[in-house]
Formats: C-alpha cells, structure tokens, sequence
C-alpha cells in the first residue's frame, strides 16, 4: 500500500517550514546588495523544486503490506531499505495528528517495537481511516485473534479483548463473559 497522495504537499510544506529562517535571513541580508534580490530569488524556487520533486520519489517509492505474520515496509528514494517487523514484537501502534492533518484528513502512524530505544516504523501519512485500520489490524494479529470469537452460548461475535470500561486483566475469553457484562459468579484475575 502507499502514503496518501495529500502526504506530498503537506511533507513538502514542513520541509520548507523547518529551513524558513534560513529563507528570512537570506532575504534580508541580499536586499541590501544590488543584483542578489533576483538571484536569491532564483535559488529559492530552485530548492522549493527540489525539496518537492524529492517528497513526490519518497511517497512513489514508500510501500508498505500486513502479512500474515509480518508487517513488511520499504522506503527510501537513494537506497532502499526493507523492513519485515513480526507482529509479536510490536508493542505499540501509534496514530497522531495535529490540527493541519486533521483538516487535511491525514494521521502519521508510529510502530514501536520491543527492544529498539526509537520507532521502529513510521508512516508519514496516510488517510486517518487506513491510521485506525491498520492500528485495529495489527493489534489483532499480534494477539492472534480469529475474524469471530464465540460467546458462551455459541453465538459468533466479533473478537474483543475486554468489555468497555473493564480493566485489561478481564478477558472477553472468560467463561463468564456474557452479553458484555461479567457475571457475578465470574473469577476476575
């Protein structure tokens, strides 16, 4: 799959944001030199091309897929680096978005591992609703669970690991689990 097509302008745009002092004082310094103005100017827009035409190959060259066992990505514009990170070292799914994002529908979503002192993955960005997807995704393959769990009844239901508003140590795989409530005659270790 691929980073949204919003990700370009809006990774360009940061890009310049970062390095706009540089822009300020560059523009100050040549007003006061005849001839710079027009050639500061040029420079400009040679290196707005360039940080541009730079975001549009790492967006073109970013994939990323979930297997079956593995989330698998590979980035790079100059050198290509390819990552399988399995699901069972994956300990955390972070999906972030600031104000720009929100109104652009973009989110930046963060795969931390066990063991690596930094993020492991980032996908910098994708649509909000692929964010949650792939959170949802997976969290569920990295606990394993099926497309539908059982109630004790033998109903089908989707899969889910904890009722609303319980603690994380009471289990929807409970024996006394039923219609999202625990039973009294429940043992909530």
């Amino acid at each position: 799959m691929k980073l949204h097509p919003l990700s370009v302008p809006y990774r360009t745009g940061s890009a310049v944001a970062r390095f706009a002092w540089v822009l300020v004082i560059g523009t100050v310094s040549t007003s006061q030199l005849d001839g710079f103005g027009a050639l500061a100017a040029g420079a400009l827009v040679v290196a707005l091309l360039g940080v541009l035409a730079y975001q549009v190959a790492y967006v073109r060259r970013f994939d990323y897929e979930l297997t079956d066992d593995t989330f698998d990505l590979a980035s790079g514009v100059v050198s290509r680096r390819t990552r399988e990170i399995p699901y069972r070292r994956v300990q955390n799914v972070d999906v972030s978005r600031n104000v720009v994002q929100r109104a652009l529908g973009l989110a930046e979503v963060r795969i931390e591992t066990a063991g690596g002192g930094e993020t492991e993955a980032q996908l910098r960005y994708v649509s909000h609703d692929e964010a949650e997807r792939l959170q949802r995704e997976i969290g569920r393959r990295k606990r394993g669970d099926g497309e539908t769990a059982t109630d004790p009844d033998g109903t089908a239901r989707p899969s889910r690991t904890r009722a609303s508003g319980s603690s994380p140590s009471r289990t929807a795989n409970c024996s006394c689990w039923a219609s999202s409530r625990w039973t009294s005659g429940c043992s909530r270790s």
